[in-house]
């Protein structure tokens, strides 16, 4: 979803987004379907998932660790087994690296060594430890050529995958029951992930725009509220689904339909939620010239012939998508409110629930919320915890016309 918090190396305000332009898209992998740069705005989303399987243990995902350059560093703290896909044979190594993974024509090397292979899994013995980048990663990863840098896949069961996302959405030292919520929330949506991607050679991505997910970094609140609520998810109609969230709503949460163009989850209903007047985003200003905001839109690639002269929002009606109209010299576009955030700054734009005033040549833009509004208001959690409401009622604040149950 992505739609996550992280904190931010330019404050500690909980946000949904860094405050950093993000990085270039990268290109995927070749090696199968090639891993597009997408949102879960824009990722296409089956109607209905089949019923939900139950499984003996935490089933695997396949986390596709975005974020990184592209000449990542792999390092293996003990033994461990490298094997080429399509080969019936691994090679054993006593440790690995640190080594960079580079690219070469019809493979790759993994410092001297030479690989020609589409792809290459890597799986520590028990009791190694495995780094990509420094960073401490649980199970395994799979690297994968791209048309111009190397796909790196974590190969990880889900309640492992948890540990590394819980803190990154999360404060680790917000109420245990919100914690709870948060970590029903993410299983959910990241076992959701799999079924709808199955065909690709991932699941997850590791940023904003599925779950903000940093390896092994837990602690010991994280791990309490994976291990207490291990196994359990949202179900609806004894399905799955992508179970929303955001920062803060403002006072009232949207339908999918409106948020995110997904009228088909409508059955987690928009509610009043008075829990986020604490959050720092619960209101919010930002100012921008018209050549700024039309170069934003130009550089993400939404054409207009001219500088914006207005901006206005049309609030949808029937199951659409919230959109903006975009007025210029000469015409006018129509963007859905998901991209007119993405293009112009998600931490500019903080909500698509705002209004724009024109004053010359600058827009006064003041909104409410903080994130795409849909599902679960995380600021909403902690308020209700820290009012003693327990995890489960929490959850069904947010997810209307859902059950909880353990799947394993």
């Amino acid at each position: 979803m992505s739609l996550a918090l992280i904190f931010l190396a330019c404050g500690i305000a909980l946000v949904l987004h860094s405050c950093a332009q993000p990085p270039p898209p990268r290109r995927g992998p070749v090696a199968g379907p090639v891993i597009p740069l997408v949102t879960t705005t824009t990722m296409p989303l089956p109607a209905k998932l089949p019923p939900a399987p139950h499984y003996d243990t935490a089933p695997l995902l396949r986390v596709w660790l975005s974020d990184l350059p592209a000449e990542p560093t792999v390092m293996v703290r003990g033994p461990c087994r490298l094997q080429e896909r399509g080969s019936p044979l691994a090679t054993t190594l006593p440790r690995l690296g640190p080594v960079k993974v580079l690219l070469i024509s019809g493979g790759f090397n993994l410092g001297a060594e030479s690989y020609m292979t589409t792809a290459l899994d890597i799986r520590p013995d028990e009791g190694s430890a495995l780094f990509v980048n420094n960073t401490l990663y649980f199970g395994a990863i799979r690297i994968i050529r791209g048309s111009e840098a190397p796909a790196i896949i974590n190969l990880v069961d889900v309640e492992s995958y948890l540990l590394g996302v819980l803190g990154s959405e999360m404060p680790r030292d917000w109420p245990a029951e919100a914690l709870r919520a948060q970590a029903v929330a993410a299983r959910t949506y990241a076992l959701s992930m799999t079924h709808d991607r199955a065909a690709a050679e991932w699941d997850l991505m590791s940023t904003v725009e599925d779950q903000v997910y940093d390896g092994g970094r837990a602690g010991p609140a994280v791990e309490r509220a994976v291990a207490a609520t291990a196994g359990q998810v949202l179900l609806h109609d004894n399905r799955l689904f992508p179970a929303f969230f955001h920062s803060t709503c403002g006072g009232h949460t949207d339908k999918p339909s409106v948020a995110l163009g997904r009228p088909e989850y409508d059955f987690l209903e928009a509610v009043e939620c008075p829990w986020c007047a604490a959050s720092p985003h619960t209101r919010w200003q930002a100012r921008l010239n018209r050549w700024e905001i039309t170069r934003r839109l130009t550089a993400a690639g939404i054409e207009v012939k001219s500088s914006i002269s207005a901006v206005q929002v049309i609030e949808p009606a029937g199951g659409l998508e919230r959109a903006v109209k975009l007025v210029y010299d000469g015409g006018e576009k129509q963007v859905t409110m998901a991209d007119f955030r993405r293009a112009v700054g998600r931490m500019v734009i903080k909500s698509g629930r705002f209004e724009c005033i024109g004053d010359g040549d600058v827009f006064q833009f003041e909104g409410r919320g903080l994130g795409h509004g849909a599902g679960m208001c995380q600021y909403g959690v902690r308020g209700m915890a820290e009012a003693g409401k327990s995890w489960q009622e929490i959850l069904s604040q947010y997810y209307r016309n859902t059950t909880v149950e353990k799947i394993y």
